[in-house]
């Protein structure tokens, strides 16, 4: 059973890496002949995003490595390991050469005799097809917009193939995304009238804090949960060995003084807490609330496994965090706080954490 999968769609930015890199991940972890199975991924897209899901692929210089084409061109196999079971090709130009497009039957033949599965993370567009001549089964991720839908058909009708599955990723609950996926369920219904179509239509991946800091962690879906870092008494992260009892956190209580009078709050209920002069704004999804107190104070009352210092005057609260950018962290409410660039990387690793093991 040696098969080659392509994921597919004649657009970018739509996940076709993310959905590569955990099919290999989840094709890797099953048995083929009582062993596990030996994967093999290989790209023809430039970018070499599937990298970014390795920790052993980020410290890779492709200057250095023998890329997809060399292969193609020597008739050779050079490849390196990213994760237990799956090997990686690059490739250092966008597209195969002439001679690679030439090669490409023998050397498929060849190395399929040592894997399992093949996993192709193509490029987008359409100007190189040359995988598409060579698949056994064809993925389509493809993102609930109107564009993407548009360019999905495209695809079909310029290769005059049909995809084995259509894979509706990074789905927000809208109403723009709820109609393009009833005209997608009724394409998919009239693709299946045609005699000799089979299109299965997928469960819907949805966009959440998970997905989108995923790579950021270098994991994979079956990979989340298991491997934390926390800081510790040094400031070195380290992996902690036990789960954390969320729920036993989140009902902790944070007590302040408050216009003379005492005030207690659920940590859960505190979205972030400013400096400002000498006192703190408390703020919660329903009020603010000034106490005279200074933020180290406040960082000591604190549960550090559901907080943390994101600038020299805030700390957040990681429940109310949906995503992080560069400098600013962004909360649920849509309120932006600022990053420091020197506790940014505490940030994330904390809020990585916190949505891979925390996340209810």
């Amino acid at each position: 059973m040696k098969q080659i999968i392509i994921i597919k769609n004649n657009k970018g930015g739509i996940g076709k890496t993310f959905v590569s890199i955990n099919l290999a991940d989840l094709l890797s972890k099953t048995k083929v002949d009582g062993k596990e199975a030996n994967v093999l991924v290989l790209t023809d897209d430039g970018q070499n995003n599937i990298l970014a899901y390795s920790e052993e692929g980020s410290r890779v210089d492709l200057k250095a490595i023998k890329d997809l084409n060399y292969c193609l061109e020597n008739l050779k196999l050079e490849t390196f390991e990213i994760k237990p079971n799956i090997e990686f090709i690059p490739i250092t130009n966008n597209g195969i050469s002439q001679i690679g497009k030439l090669n490409l039957d023998n050397w498929l033949t060849a190395i399929k005799k040592s894997y399992d599965y093949i996993i192709i993370d193509s490029n987008a567009g359409l100007d190189n097809l040359t995988f598409l001549e060579k698949f056994d089964y064809w993925i389509a991720p493809l993102e609930l917009t109107g564009l993407a839908l548009n360019s999905l058909q495209d695809t079909i009708e310029t290769v005059r193939q049909f995809p084995d599955a259509i894979v509706p990723n990074k789905v927000r609950d809208t109403i723009d995304q709820r109609n393009v996926l009833g005209i997608l369920k009724e394409l998919v219904g009239e693709y299946n009238q045609i005699e000799g179509v089979n299109l299965f239509l997928a469960p819907c991946i949805k966009l959440s804090a998970t997905y989108e800091n995923m790579q950021f962690s270098a994991r994979t879906v079956t990979e989340l949960g298991k491997r934390k870092y926390v800081l510790n008494e040094n400031g070195e992260q380290v992996l902690e060995e036990r789960k954390i009892d969320y729920d036993k956190v989140k009902e902790e209580n944070f007590v302040f003084s408050c216009e003379g009078r005492l005030t207690t709050l659920k940590q859960s209920e505190i979205v972030f807490i400013e400096s400002i002069s000498h006192n703190l704004k408390i703020k919660t999804l329903k009020s603010e609330y000034i106490t005279r107190m200074n933020l180290s104070e406040a960082e000591e009352k604190l549960n550090s496994k559901l907080f943390v210092k994101t600038h020299r005057a805030f700390i957040a609260n990681l429940m109310h965090i949906r995503q992080l950018q560069k400098d600013k962290a962004v909360l649920a409410d849509n309120t932006l706080i600022p990053i420091s660039r020197r506790e940014y990387k505490n940030v994330n690793t904390l809020f990585i954490g916190f949505f891979t093991q925390g996340e209810n």
